[in-house]
């Protein structure tokens, strides 16, 4: 027969799933930068058009200064500074690759990204306030961590067009005439060193590239950051799926007696429960029920239930990973690629450097190139680390008084957990601190080779 459990004080809330504005800070700067575009379901208004063609122009711009700084690279190379500007080259070739996929696959993009916002990683999965207490903090932390990460850039850009100040000044004095600066041997100065078939002195044709530039080494650098944070910013949600998730493994007695108080149930067949009353106090206001009374076979079929729950949620959260995978797996690859090409370079000007300044500068860049692939790995390395927790929380679930359909089904989830969830570049590079470490190697490795060879010479 089946036994009665008689359960005191059990807390109830007739909990409602709250709208979060999650990845808010990287979604406006995607837009402003032409990867977010907020009509991308009406792609007949002319909203969507207007956007589709403002993309297309950052894409083209993007892709022509690139070509222009490799091609001075070829033309003019000028070994005292070529490390610097084959790394600021290596940098913009990266952030047109990483531009140009996120531009060719937005749609599929903003899909995915809206599942935390607003789709089934959102509404369907959660059913208590601890979960989203969970996701709010985690949601804080990608906030903090993008603003400091856009002001960095933001720091970045004005000292820039700072370092070539003096080169404002006297375009300023060309244009109003009050000073002829043709012919001196001080000359005007560009952001960045590229190749261009065009007399860079003349005051007209040097406003046309220096406003070239500005819009570049804005949308550059913007671009470059923004989708690094966009992708640091969803494997840290993804973390907080997998804390979400385990926390209602370990809470699955207490899902079950809010799904017996959502359905009242009464079986009225049952023996055990002819003579008893199912009390309930202060149910209409969602504050508490003080007995909850129930078969243990009617706990077991809603622990059951609460476990689909959870598989359900795994899955989608598998899915989410699945689909990051195919959309950002190639441009990773190039971005791996990009980091050790610069932490390369970067390593070997440092040891040629002749002034502090110089030094100071390779430094900053080194530091650049070193944060921006830990940024990658570390959350990657976390994600692998939550998901492979998922079989250790197996063994807080209670297994044991569970029916033997609720323990093949643990079994079959912890087997799955086991299963290694990772973030891949172009399925060669991992996103692990093992990859980071091995790639940092690689490239003292190689700057060894490039210094025995200048040596040599």
């Amino acid at each position: 027969t089946n036994k009665l459990y008689i359960f005191q004080n059990v807390p109830y809330s007739s909990y409602e799933l709250e709208d979060h504005n999650f990845l808010d800070v990287n979604i406006k700067v995607l837009n402003i930068l032409g990867l977010w575009n907020y009509h991308w379901k009406n792609k007949q208004s002319w909203r969507y058009i207007a956007y589709f063609s403002y993309s297309s122009i950052a894409s083209i711009f993007l892709v022509l200064h690139t070509f222009c700084m490799i091609m001075g690279l070829i033309l003019n190379p000028e070994f005292s500074d070529f490390a610097e500007v084959a790394w600021v080259a290596n940098n913009f070739f990266a952030t047109t690759v990483k531009y140009i996929f996120i531009f060719v696959q937005m749609d599929q993009v903003q899909e995915n990204i809206m599942k935390l916002r607003g789709g089934v990683l959102t509404k369907g999965l959660r059913w208590c306030q601890e979960q989203d207490n969970i996701l709010r903090k985690i949601n804080k932390q990608v906030k903090t961590l993008s603003i400091i990460y856009f002001s960095i850039g933001a720091s970045a850009v004005v000292m820039m067009h700072a370092a070539v100040g003096s080169s404002y000044y006297k375009l300023y004095m060309e244009l109003s005439g009050a000073q002829n600066y043709t012919g001196q041997d001080e000359k005007l100065a560009l952001i960045g060193k590229v190749w261009l078939p065009v007399d860079l002195q003349d005051p007209k044709t040097y406003l046309f590239i220096f406003v070239f530039q500005t819009i570049i080494y804005t949308i550059g650098p913007g671009a470059n950051i923004a989708t690094d944070a966009l992708i640091a910013g969803l494997l840290i949600h993804m973390c907080g799926e997998f804390h979400v998730l385990k926390y209602a493994l370990r809470n699955l007695k207490r899902r079950a007696l809010q799904l017996l108080q959502q359905d009242r149930i009464v079986k009225h067949g049952n023996p055990d429960l002819k003579l008893l009353q199912l009390k309930m106090e202060n149910y209409s206001d969602g504050s508490n029920i003080k007995y909850v009374m129930h078969t243990e076979a009617d706990l077991d079929a809603k622990i059951y239930e609460a476990f689909v729950e959870g598989i359900k949620h795994h899955q989608e959260i598998l899915k989410f990973v699945i689909q990051m995978e195919e959309q950002f797996s190639a441009m990773m690859f190039v971005q791996f690629l990009s980091i050790s090409l610069r932490l390369c370079l970067t390593i070997f000007s440092i040891t040629v450097a002749e002034d502090e300044v110089k030094f100071m500068v390779y430094l900053q860049m080194l530091i650049i190139s070193f944060m921006q692939g830990l940024l990658y790995c570390w959350f990657g390395s976390e994600l692998t680390y939550q998901s492979e927790d998922i079989s250790r929380v197996m063994y807080e679930t209670p297994w044991l008084q569970g029916s033997r359909k609720f323990r093949s089904s643990v079994v079959i989830v912890t087997m799955r957990a086991q299963k290694l969830v990772q973030l891949t570049g172009g399925k060669i590079y991992t996103m692990s601190l093992d990859t980071f470490s091995a790639m940092v190697y690689g490239s003292f490795s190689f700057f060894k080779v490039l210094q025995e060879f200048s040596t040599s010479d």
